[in-house]
C-alpha cells in the first residue's frame, strides 16, 4: 500500500479491504490508520509523511522502512494477500487459488 506496484497503487483496495481487519500488532494498526489519515495512493507523499505523522502520534522510533521498500508483487497479487489476511481474521478458512 505504501509503495504502490508496477501496474497501479494498491491503496485504495487495501483501505476498503483492511477497513475492519484487527490488526494483532498494534504499530501495524497505527500505520495503517495514519496511511488513512494521509489520503493518498502517491508513495512519494506517502514516503514523506508517514514518519513525520508517526512522530508527531508519539511513535518517533518506528522504523517504517520495510513499510517503504521496494517490492515486485504485481497488483493482483498484493490484492489477494490483503483479502487473505483479511480471510484468516475473520477465521475463515481461505481457498487455495487465493494466492493464484
Amino acid at each position: 500500500m505504501c509503495t504502490g506496484t508496477r501496474q497501479r497503487t494498491v491503496w485504495d483496495d487495501g483501505m476498503l479491504i483492511l477497513a475492519s481487519y484487527p490488526f494483532r500488532n498494534v504499530i501495524h494498526q497505527i500505520i495503517f490508520d495514519t496511511l488513512r489519515e494521509i489520503n493518498t495512493d502517491r508513495p512519494d507523499i506517502i514516503r514523506k509523511q508517514l514518519p513525520v505523522r508517526l512522530i508527531r502520534k508519539g511513535f518517533p522510533a518506528v522504523d517504517v522502512s520495510i513499510f517503504l521498500a521496494p517490492h515486485n508483487l504485481p497488483a493482483k497479487a498484493a490484492v489477494e494477500l490483503m483479502r487473505a489476511l483479511r480471510v484468516s481474521a475473520a477465521g475463515e478458512e481461505r481457498p487455495d487459488s487465493t494466492l493464484r
